[in-house]
């Protein structure tokens, strides 16, 4: 079915519009077996709203709003809101709010608020908020707050805050000051301890629960056993106390031979004579970078 136009300054060519500037609340070329949506390309500046769904690609800048899906690429700035879903690549820098889920790539600075989830790369730095969840890379600086799940590796330096859960890399310069404020570890576990205070455990987890074996320990005596864990590298910082059963205030307890995939951890008795508890250790896993 042929596409039918309303007429507007500057001119029309099969799909496209050309060159076409400061059009206010302009009507895109509709199908009548498709209506409301258009699939040509714009090269000119978009000003008004496009209500409908954009599969088309405009190279040019968008100021209005974007209430549609948007499919095609936009290589122009935007700076109206995009209330829809986000599949193609926005190269642009992006002003204004996006509330839909952004599939594709967004390579300029973002300082609007994004609350839908972004499975591609943020290329470029974001001021703005990101509430969803983000599972591509950040390669540029955030100063806004992240509060969805990261899944993605962040290069740049993060001055926002980051509530979600993090599962990629965190790589901003170093060396840098880290202030940090009710840190949640929430892949944790839990493991008993079997035949004796010497015998290995394991738990591949960032943190968890060690139950040690009841066998005596005697009076200024260390046991050593090994703690098996995939997620401990040689650069890993192991934090182990004695968390709860039986005497507190005697047992001093720490990790050292670091290894990739393991760790030793040690428990002396420092009461005075033997005993025979089995107390709980609590743990935790963080990584270090050498730079």
């Amino acid at each position: 079915m042929p596409f039918s136009y309303r007429k507007i300054s500057g001119r029309t060519l099969n799909r496209e519009v050309i060159n076409q500037v400061n059009m206010d609340n302009f009507m895109l070329p509709i199908s009548k077996t498709n209506p409301g949506h258009f699939t040509g390309n714009v090269t000119g500046n978009v000003s008004g709203n496009v209500n409908g769904n954009l599969t088309g690609v405009v190279t040019g800048d968008v100021t209005g709003n974007l209430t549609g899906n948007v499919t095609g690429n936009l290589t122009g700035d935007v700076a109206g809101d995009v209330t829809g879903d986000v599949t193609g690549n926005l190269t642009g820098n992006l002003t204004g709010d996006v509330t839909g889920d952004v599939t594709g790539n967004l390579t300029g600075d973002v300082t609007g608020d994004v609350t839908g989830d972004v499975t591609g790369n943020l290329n470029g730095n974001v001021t703005g908020n990101v509430t969803g969840n983000l599972t591509g890379d950040v390669a540029g600086d955030v100063t806004g707050n992240l509060t969805g799940n990261v899944t993605g590796d962040v290069a740049g330096n993060v001055t926002g805050n980051l509530t979600g859960n993090v599962d990629g890399i965190v790589g901003g310069t170093a060396p840098a000051a880290v202030t940090a404020t009710n840190i949640t570890i929430s892949s944790g576990g839990a493991v008993t301890q079997l035949t004796s205070k010497s015998t290995g455990v394991t738990l591949n987890s960032y943190s968890g629960q060690i139950t040690m074996d009841a066998a005596a320990l005697v009076n200024n005596t260390v046991v050593t056993f090994t703690l098996t864990n995939n997620v401990i590298t040689t650069g890993s910082c192991i934090f182990v106390n004695h968390a709860s059963v039986e005497t507190f205030g005697v047992y001093e307890v720490f990790a050292d031979n670091i290894a990739a995939g393991s760790c030793s951890i040690n428990v002396k008795n420092n009461h005075g004579g033997s005993l025979s508890e089995a107390i709980v250790l609590n743990f935790i896993v963080l990584g270090i970078t050498i730079v």
